[in-house]
């Protein structure tokens, strides 16, 4: 008897492909007071008084390279108005905070602001002050539009989480300035990097 003999051929072949997906960095910032942070006012003497209020920030981001926040006024002048009247800006910088002199304003960041070293800190600052002796505090004056922003806290990767700081914003003056709500408008700015 004879027998058959098969033979089968198999072709093999094969491809693959790579999966990708990028997930595109986010960043979100928000006001603890809502947009308006309200300084108590003040009955001014002729020696002066001064009062303070506190901002608190928080900003969540995914970025890996990490993420800053700024802060500076929204125009070019970096005084306190109402009508034709002005408060000044503070005398000192974020580099050599002062006390406030009468007829001033300024900001701080206190050392408690959470966030360890990535938080710039600087100033001594009394978030409840309330028309009281203007203190020896020390205060900067805040960034115009057209100056360089101050970098309030700054990350090189996304390990921080989310961030959260205080800032205290205070204003000193005697009885020569004319009665009035004086505002100003600041913006914090959350950028990735």
């Amino acid at each position: 008897a004879y027998g058959q003999v098969l033979i089968t051929y198999v072709s093999v072949n094969s491809t693959s492909t790579s999966v990708n997906v990028a997930v595109n960095p986010v960043i979100n910032i928000s006001d603890g007071n809502s947009g308006t942070t309200t300084i108590p006012a003040i009955t001014p003497t002729s020696a002066g008084r001064m009062s303070a209020a506190t901002d608190s920030l928080a900003v969540t981001s995914n970025d890996s390279a990490g993420y800053k926040v700024t802060i500076q006024m929204t125009g070019s002048t970096n005084t306190l108005s109402s009508g034709g009247n002005s408060i000044a800006a503070a005398s000192g910088t974020t580099t050599t905070p002062a006390v406030l002199s009468a007829n001033t304003w300024g900001f701080c960041v206190p050392s408690n602001s959470g966030n360890g070293s990535y938080t710039t800190v600087f100033g001594t600052c009394d978030g409840s002050l309330s028309s009281a002796a203007i203190s020896s505090n020390t205060y900067a004056a805040v960034p115009k539009s057209t100056d360089t922003p101050f970098i309030l806290f700054n990350t090189a990767s996304s390990s921080v989480g989310n961030y959260n700081t205080v800032v205290t914003f205070a204003a000193a003056v005697d009885n020569s300035t004319p009665s009035g709500t004086y505002t100003g408008t600041v913006v914090f700015t959350a950028t990735t990097n």
